[in-house]
C-alpha cells in the first residue's frame, strides 16, 4: 500500500501514520506539509493506492487539492481528513468527488476508509476492463459474416448482430427484449418449439429455420443453437448462430437450371443432327427429281417443296451455331441480313397470336461482330418479348443508322459519340415497372415469375454490347410495352461484307456525305 499524506501538523500526521501502519504494516506513506510542492511532484512520478489529505481552515483548499489530484492521478481515491469541516461542506465534498471524509477525532476510521476506497477503485477499474472487453467482442461479433442472437431472461433477445440487421431488416432496438420465435413464420412455429426443446435437452440444436424479414420475405437461416449455463446449472442464455441460406439456394437453383439448360442444349444438338440427316437425302432427291420432271405444275410444287426444306436447313444451321457458341473471328455482318434470319427462326418457333415486324431500311452500316453474338441478343430481346405478351402482341425487330453527338450520347444509358447502328425490339406486352427499371441490368434480377427467368439475359445482352464497344438502354410503358435499344459501332472498312446491301452500306458512309 503507496498512500500520499498532505498534512502541516506533525502530530496530527503522526496520529494518521500510525493507524496507517497498524492496518499495513508495509505500507509506504509519504508526508508532504500542505504549502509545499512536493506532493504533486510525486504524483506525476509515483502510483498511489490513496491521497489522504487534511482539509486545511474551513475546508477552503479542500476543492483546488481535489482538482489537482484528479488531473494528475484521476484514477486515485481521495480521503479527506479534517477536524473543523462541516457536515454541509463535507456534504459538497464527497459530491465534488472525495471518495470519502474521516474527522480526526475519529481517526480509526481512516484505514477502513482507505481499504473501502482502494476496494472500490479496483472494483471499478475491473468493471471497465470488463465493459471494455464485451465491447470488443460485441464489435468482433458485428463484423462477423455470421448471423449473432443472443437470449436471455426468458428468452429475450439481448444481443442481435449487424449481420442478423442485414440479413431480416430489423434493427437491433426493434428486436430487442423480444422472443426470437416472434420472428417465426406461422407454418414454422412448431418447429421452433421443438428446436427450442431440444437444445435444451441435449444442450444444442442445428438445423434449418424460417425467419420473417421485416420487409415480409421468409428467410430460410441454417442455425446453429447453444445453451449457456448459469453457475447453478441451469441454462442463463441461448447462443444462436446463423446462416443466411438465399444466396445459397439462389445459387444452387441457377445451378440446376443450368444444368438443364446444357441438357436442352445437348438434346437439341442431337434433334439438329437428325433433322439434318433427314433433310439432306431430301434435298438430293429433289434436285435429281427436278432433272426428271417436265411438267409445270409439278415443277411449281417441286420449287415449293425444295423451299420448304432449305427453309428447315437453315433453321437447323441456326439451332447448331447457337447451342454451340462461336469463337469464329470478327466479321462485318450485315444487319438486315440478320435480322431477316433471326425473324424466320422466330416466325418458326414463336405461338401464333405474336406476329413480328421487321424494319430494315436501305443502306444500313455494317457491324464488325461474331454472328452468333448479334443472333443471340436479338433472339433473347425477343423471347423477352414473347414472355411480357402472354396473350399476344406485336413484337417489331428494326435496325436504322445513328449518328450520336456528345449531347445525344449523354442522354443515354452509358452514350457515347460516334457512329452506330441502333437494333431495336418494341413489343406492346406487360412493360416494366418503374421500380424495377434499374435493377433489371442485375445478374440474376428478374421480373419473371419463378422458373420463367434466369435473370441473366439482359446483363448477358448488355455485357456483348460492351464488349464491342456498344450500349443498351430501354424505355418502357407499364401496361403498353417495352423497347429495348442495342447500339453498336458501326464499321466502314474495305474487307468482305457479309450479306447483301453492302454496296448501299458503303454509299451511306458518313463520311461521304
Amino acid at each position: 500500500m503507496r498512500i500520499l499524506h498532505l498534512e502541516d501538523d506533525l502530530s496530527d500526521a503522526e496520529t494518521a501514520r500510525r493507524r496507517m501502519l497498524k492496518a499495513w504494516p508495509d505500507a509506504e506513506i509519504v508526508l508532504c506539509g500542505d504549502s509545499s510542492k512536493l506532493g504533486l511532484l510525486l504524483l506525476r512520478s509515483a502510483d498511489f493506492d490513496a491521497v489522504v489529505s487534511e482539509a486545511g481552515p474551513a475546508g477552503a483548499d479542500c476543492t483546488r487539492r481535489l482538482e489537482i489530484v484528479r488531473k494528475l492521478a484521476p484514477e486515485t481515491p481521495f480521503i479527506l481528513l479534517s477536524s473543523r469541516l462541516g457536515g454541509d461542506a463535507a456534504l459538497r465534498a464527497l459530491c465534488a468527488g472525495v471518495a470519502d471524509c474521516v474527522f480526526k477525532d475519529r481517526i480509526e476510521m481512516l484505514a477502513p476508509a482507505i481499504a473501502r476506497a482502494v476496494a472500490r477503485r479496483g472494483e471499478a477499474l475491473r468493471t471497465r476492463q470488463l465493459e471494455a472487453l464485451c465491447s470488443a467482442q460485441a464489435n468482433m461479433l458485428h463484423l462477423a459474416h455470421d448471423i449473432v442472437i443472443v437470449e436471455e431472461q426468458g428468452c429475450r433477445i439481448s444481443f442481435w448482430n449487424q449481420a442478423a440487421e442485414k440479413a431480416l431488416g430489423w434493427t437491433a432496438g426493434e428486436v430487442s427484449g423480444r422472443a426470437l420465435k416472434w420472428l417465426a413464420a406461422e407454418e414454422g412455429a412448431a418447429e421452433f418449439d421443438e428446436a427450442a426443446r431440444l437444445s435444451i435437452e441435449r444442450g444444442g440444436w442445428s438445423g434449418v429455420l424460417t425467419l420473417k424479414a421485416r420487409d415480409g420475405r421468409l428467410v430460410p437461416i441454417e442455425v446453429r443453437r447453444s445453451v449457456v449455463k448459469g453457475t447453478d446449472g441451469r441454462p442463463a442464455a441461448h447462443l444462436t448462430v446463423g446462416t443466411d441460406l438465399t444466396e445459397k439456394r439462389r445459387l444452387e437453383d441457377l445451378l440446376h437450371r443450368s444444368q438443364r439448360l446444357e441438357c436442352v442444349s445437348s438434346l437439341a444438338t442431337g434433334v439438329a443432327h437428325d433433322l439434318n440427316n433427314i433433310l439432306t437425302p431430301l434435298i438430293m432427291a429433289l434436285g435429281m427429281l427436278r432433272n426428271e420432271i417436265r411438267d409445270p405444275g409439278q415443277l411449281r410444287l417441286m420449287d415449293t417443296l425444295g423451299k420448304g426444306a432449305g427453309r428447315a436447313a437453315g433453321l437447323v444451321r441456326q439451332m447448331l451455331s447457337f447451342t454451340h457458341g462461336s469463337t469464329a473471328p470478327l466479321r462485318s455482318l450485315c444487319p438486315a441480313e440478320v435480322i431477316r434470319e433471326v425473324g424466320s427462326l422466330v416466325r418458326a418457333s414463336f405461338p401464333a397470336g405474336l406476329s413480328l415486324e421487321e424494319e430494315t431500311p436501305d443502306g444500313l452500316w455494317p457491324v464488325r461482330v461474331q454472328e452468333t453474338h448479334l443472333h443471340q441478343i436479338l433472339l433473347n430481346l425477343a423471347v423477352n418479348s414473347r414472355d411480357a405478351m402472354p396473350s399476344g402482341g406485336k413484337l417489331k425487330i428494326s435496325a436504322r443508322n445513328v449518328t450520336l453527338q456528345e449531347a445525344e450520347a449523354g442522354a443515354i444509358r452509358h452514350g457515347r459519340a460516334g457512329h452506330f447502328v441502333m437494333f431495336s425490339a418494341a413489343d406492346t406486352g406487360t412493360g416494366i415497372k418503374p421500380e424495377d427499371r434499374d435493377r433489371i441490368w442485375e445478374p440474376f434480377y428478374t421480373t419473371k415469375s419463378d422458373g420463367k427467368g434466369t435473370g441473366l439475359g439482359l446483363p448477358t445482352i448488355d455485357g456483348i454490347a460492351a464488349r464491342y464497344n456498344g450500349f443498351m438502354d430501354m424505355t418502357s410503358t407499364p401496361g403498353c410495352g417495352s423497347c429495348f435499344r442495342i447500339y453498336l459501332p458501326a464499321t466502314f472498312d474495305e474487307a468482305a461484307i457479309v450479306g447483301d446491301g453492302n454496296a448501299a452500306g458503303r454509299e451511306r458512309h458518313p463520311s461521304a456525305v
